[in-house]
């Protein structure tokens, strides 16, 4: 009987240290405007849009693939961000879209280099990712960021 007392508190003293580390591990990150300088920021919502492209948005990959860069399209009631690397020297580079901001005057879409791992193939990319936005008269701007 002494045992089986004993075997019990265990048991309860493992959950309750169990659901002690878990809810220490879990918290809630709310999402808010940050303050600058130049007015309230805030998340924007955009959609990473996968090949194939409309015509519009390939053609502006065409003339811009081969610089580091950004490009606009206003196409069918979005604006699109096209965001290019240039010419890198093997397969399995990536954009990464960390994250798109809001400010009064301007879109800010901040991004990093995903450069690959492992063994690649060697042959020359031209790394692009499109992003879809609403449609929108606001600068769009490019930020590469670090990892």
């Amino acid at each position: 009987m002494r045992l089986n007392h004993i075997y019990i508190m265990w048991k309860k003293g493992f959950l309750l240290c169990a659901i002690g580390f878990l809810l220490a591990g879990c918290h809630v990150q709310a999402t808010e405007s940050v303050e600058k300088e130049e007015g309230s920021v805030t998340n924007l919502n955009y959609e990473l849009v996968d090949p194939p492209y409309d015509d519009a948005i390939n053609q502006a990959i065409s003339q811009h693939q081969e610089q580091a860069g950004l490009a606009t399209v206003q196409h069918q009631n979005h604006t699109y961000a096209i965001i290019t690397l240039g010419q890198r020297p093997s397969a399995g580079y990536k954009i990464v879209i960390k994250k798109v901001e809001q400010s009064s005057d301007k879109i800010i879409v901040s991004y990093s280099e995903q450069k690959p791992t492992g063994m690649a193939l060697t042959v020359i990319s031209y790394p692009a990712v499109v992003v879809k936005l609403p449609a929108t008269k606001l600068a769009i701007q490019a930020n590469q960021i670090d990892q």
